[in-house]
């Protein structure tokens, strides 16, 4: 027979102190590095602590589809949905989640299968659900047709706008205790604080260069492998960024997004004609000539040239800035100057 102990939790507490348990000490030899900053509970891997943050979180994307109820985590939400199952002709036999027409069970039963009958023409991956592969058309396409209502930005997929959204959003409960920048999610401030702690734990098998993003090391990696996945419809031409294509369907559309504040002119190098009107003169050597037909040649192997005689290397594009750094004996450029064209 079992005897168990009925443990008040606030004995011995003083008056109107109720708060959490302590918790426990962690075993000898592990080390709890990683610290919820709402609650101060502390977990030995990032991924325990993500999860636990979303405890804390207000938005709650996992909608059920019967009754609106939200959920911060999918499994919680397959765990609610069994609830609605009765009544339901149609069940999964191996998750006894309940549908009422079989086409939804089918459609379901791929999750379990792995079965992923819609492809992709352009880079032959599958889906498991045609929608989703609409969705992912886009990425070769360029479409962005979700648009932020305030800033204008556009997007491809609904829920990146709905995300890209708290970010003009008052509630931002979780804060950077070190520059005190809020965001609504937990997660963007973890992401947030490796910035501070200079933290990269994703490496670049080819190369060793560190990202601090599975999605920039991915990027990085076409750098390598000359894999350019996103095709003009148009003229055919490709980029290895979704945000390259973007920029370059606006050859064809006659797109001026940018507008001068100064004197209403548009144009895609807003930056430098606004430099214009203010005088600036940001080029510390005036030996420097583009030669290349513009800023998709020079991605494509164009090059700037010193025109005392050296080539500058290590030329990277990151929307409106170019890094460049001379070769080493050119006196008049300093080793890592950004130029803006």
């Amino acid at each position: 027979m079992c005897y168990c102990k009925t443990i008040n939790l606030n004995e011995d507490k003083p008056a109107g102190q109720t708060g959490a348990l302590k918790q426990p000490p962690a075993p000898a030899g592990v080390d709890k590095a990683f610290r919820c900053a709402e609650c101060g509970k502390t977990f030995s891997q990032r991924s325990n602590l993500i999860r636990h943050q979303r405890l804390h979180a207000t938005d709650k994307p996992h909608k059920c589809p019967e009754c609106g109820k939200g959920y911060s985590e999918p499994a919680a939400l397959a765990r609610h949905q069994k609830s609605h199952a009765a009544g339901k002709p149609f069940q999964c036999g191996d998750c006894g989640k309940g549908f009422n027409w079989s086409s939804h069970l089918e459609r379901h039963r791929r999750i379990h299968t792995g079965e992923r009958p819609y492809e992709c023409g352009d880079c032959g991956k599958g889906f498991s659900v045609s929608s989703h592969l609409e969705r992912h058309r886009r990425v070769h396409t360029g479409e962005r047709p979700y648009k932020c209502d305030e800033c204008g930005k556009a997007f491809a997929v609904s829920s990146t706008l709905a995300q890209h959204q708290r970010v003009h959003a008052a509630d931002k409960p979780h804060r950077c205790q070190d520059c005190g920048k809020a965001f609504g999610l937990g997660a963007a401030l973890l992401a947030h604080q490796r910035k501070h702690r200079g933290e990269k734990p994703f490496q670049c098998p080819e190369c060793g260069k560190a990202f601090g993003f599975t999605s920039h090391l991915e990027r990085h990696r076409r750098v390598h492998t000359g894999e350019r996945p996103f095709q003009c419809d148009d003229c055919g031409k490709s980029f290895s960024r979704s945000s390259h294509l973007y920029r370059h369907r606006r050859v064809h559309t006659g797109e001026k997004p940018r507008k001068c504040t100064d004197c209403g002119k548009t144009g895609a190098q807003l930056l430098a004609h606004q430099r214009a009107h203010r005088g600036e003169k940001p080029y510390p050597c005036g030996h420097l000539e583009h030669k290349g037909g513009g800023e998709d040649e020079v991605l494509g192997g164009g090059w700037i040239e010193c025109l005392g005689g050296r080539v500058a290397t290590h030329l990277v594009f990151t929307q409106t800035v170019w890094v460049l750094a001379c070769v080493s004996g050119c006196h008049l450029i300093s080793p890592d100057v950004h130029f803006f064209f």
